[in-house]
């Protein structure tokens, strides 16, 4: 009878620690994220769901890694104006393929390549009291929000830095906004300004065309 105690008594042993183990057991997943043309999809949040949850981002080449899951996890891909295929998939152990394919103009947009904003006609008033800045800003793309900056990285005789900023988030595929710009309320003496527009691409701020303009 204290023999088969004993057994059951070490099998319930073998069988906690066993347990233990399996529960503390994680494994990683890695994969890429790329476009319906083969190319990679840098900066997607990968969100993943189950017993441990978060979110990480890929690279520059696509490619994301996630370590420490135990148990069942949803791997989700998200980015704005992008689908996705598949939507999700499901892990349960170390797996080295969990890829997905971005669908949407977002995720091939290279701005060297596709430019999405063009400076024109800018100009430039300087008087004794103030100095204006202006030009004409064309969306020849599909993204309709931008920003403008004018700036110089020389101070001038008086030690200012010119740095300022228009932004404009409405402004249709193939229009043009005319006039966009500022005033400085001072003289500003630069020899050399930089005109620079910025659209938002994969969440972030791109440069899509500068102009350097020589002051007069």
């Amino acid at each position: 009878m204290k023999k088969i105690r004993f057994i059951v008594f070490l099998v319930f042993i073998i069988f906690l620690l066993s347990g233990c183990q399996n529960f503390n057991d994680t494994y990683s997943i890695s994969g890429i994220i790329t476009t319906e043309d083969g190319e990679p999809a840098p900066k997607v949040t990968i969100m993943y769901e189950g017993a441990n949850s978060g979110s990480t981002y890929t690279n520059a080449e696509g490619e994301y890694n996630i370590s420490g899951l135990t148990g069942e996890t949803d791997i989700i891909p998200k980015k704005t104006n992008c689908n996705f295929s598949p939507k999700k998939r499901t892990v349960e152990s170390s797996n080295l393929g969990v890829d997905f394919i971005a669908e949407g103009e977002v995720a091939t947009i290279n701005p060297e390549v596709h430019p999405l904003m063009e400076i024109k006609n800018v100009n430039i008033e300087e008087t004794s009291e103030k100095t204006s800045f202006h030009c004409d800003i064309k969306n020849i793309g599909s993204i309709g929000h931008f920003y403008l900056r004018v700036y110089t990285p020389e101070e001038d005789k008086a030690g200012r830095k010119v740095q300022e900023i228009y932004s404009n988030s409405k402004l249709p595929r193939n229009s043009t906004k005319e006039n966009v710009g500022f005033t400085e309320h001072w003289e500003t003496n630069y020899i050399e300004y930089e005109f620079i527009v910025h659209v938002m691409i994969n969440d972030e701020w791109v440069v899509t065309d500068k102009v350097i303009h020589e002051s007069n």
